[in-house]
């Protein structure tokens, strides 16, 4: 029965949800784990979710024409742009560009309030020069058509009650994940038909929370803190700003070979100066890990099995002169433009601020006549705050944002 099912939904949802929501892939959102369990001090093993067939919403598309932009990019116009693959996207997503800074000069990001088919109609968060600019740079007039763009978390307004949802079902190659606000929906049919697998919105409410807890955490990361005001929904939208906006101190890497020296260089720079902890954690994308391993004073360490698991994630632990950092490879920096670069915190001065805790609602779609299907939402409501600017860093090749 129905009452049966909503029963067992909430033995997978209940009260500590937030502690459920750290053993549900850890690895895919590091920053997030760590923030829940240091706060909750105890430690979380890994579990493995074996499903029927399930592959991730992709977290990458392009465009699929190029984009000409006018002056200025204000966060109160509507502007149209061409993807390749539509069906990624929803309403109140919000994406980041890869190699196009914003007038702050990090990645420009866009936050999608209309879309019809391949058409996305957005508005920029940080396009314009409202907030001032760092380094004097802007988005360049063209937007080259195929530029990568990587999702970032969905906004919703204050009135919001649900968000749409994003089918799940079993496939023999692969499901879809859904998305700070998820809906999952099990029409009665499909309750009731046949399978050739046990598939049910208990496994939805997984594959959902896993594909929510990546959004925030790539919000968490790179999102543009914003107030605007959405013409279409005709209400604003808060935008939570991810550490690396909020982080002033910025490392040039070569493009090329990495030297001891030019590590022992990085390491100064991390850790002298700035009266933080002698460990920090440094979350690196695939090609900077992949260059990073052959560095000889790193590559020793590695080799010797230098390792600590903190919260069930395994991280290199390699010693400088000057502290020890904790490499972690991160799988969502090579959605989000991030491959070749890290970005090193010190989580002694990074708390997450809740508005409203991580909580499930059961939508009554039935009895109000809007259809025959069992739904529930998924909703966190919050923010970092990054304390101590300069106890943290960003890496980057020397291109990048020049």
């Amino acid at each position: 029965t129905t009452e049966k099912a909503m029963a067992e939904s909430e033995n997978l949802l209940r009260p500590d949800i937030s502690k459920k929501i750290t053993k549900i892939m850890p690895a895919a959102a590091p920053l997030d784990t760590l923030i829940r369990e240091a706060g909750a001090h105890e430690k979380t093993g890994s579990l493995d979710f074996k499903f029927y067939s399930s592959e991730l919403r992709p977290f990458v598309d392009k465009l699929g024409a190029a984009f000409t932009r006018p002056a200025t990019l204000p966060s109160d116009s509507v502007y149209e742009l061409t993807v390749t693959n539509g069906k990624v996207w929803q309403v109140d997503d919000g994406f980041i560009f890869h190699g196009v800074n914003g007038e702050d000069g990090l990645g420009l990001v866009a936050h999608i309030v209309g879309k019809s088919s391949d058409t996305l109609e957005v508005i920029f968060l940080n396009g314009d020069d409202q907030a001032g600019q760092q380094d004097g740079s802007v988005p360049p007039a063209t937007i080259a058509d195929e530029t990568s763009i990587g999702r970032l978390g969905n906004s919703k307004a204050e009135l919001d009650a649900q968000t749409d949802p994003y089918g799940h079902l079993p496939t023999d190659r692969w499901n879809y994940s859904q998305q700070h606000m998820a809906q999952v929906e099990e029409s009665l049919w499909q309750k009731m038909h046949n399978k050739e697998v046990d598939w049910d919105i208990r496994d939805m409410q997984t594959l959902s929370l896993f594909d929510l807890r990546c959004k925030m955490e790539a919000t968490s990361w790179f999102g543009v803190r914003r107030k605007v005001f959405d013409p279409r929904g005709d209400d604003y939208k808060y935008h939570s700003g991810g550490v690396a906006r909020f982080i002033e101190r910025n490392i040039e890497i070569p493009t090329g070979d990495i030297t001891d020296k030019e590590f022992a260089g990085w390491s100064k720079q991390i850790f002298v100066g700035n009266a933080g902890s002698d460990r920090r954690y440094m979350f690196i994308g695939s090609d900077l890990n992949e260059r990073l391993s052959e560095v000889p004073h790193v590559s020793k360490q590695i080799d010797g099995n230098s390792t600590e698991v903190i919260y069930g994630l395994t991280f290199s632990k390699v010693e400088t002169n000057f502290g020890v950092l904790l490499i972690r490879h991160h799988q969502l920096f090579n959605y989000h433009g991030f491959k070749d670069s890290a970005v090193v915190l010190d989580l002694n001065n990074i708390r997450k601020r809740v508005y409203d805790p991580m909580k499930v609602r059961k939508l009554d779609l039935m009895s109000s006549g809007i259809k025959k299907a069992n739904a529930y939402v998924l909703e966190e409501h919050f923010g970092l705050e990054t304390r101590y600017a300069d106890t943290h860093a960003i890496l980057q090749p020397e291109s990048v944002g020049s």
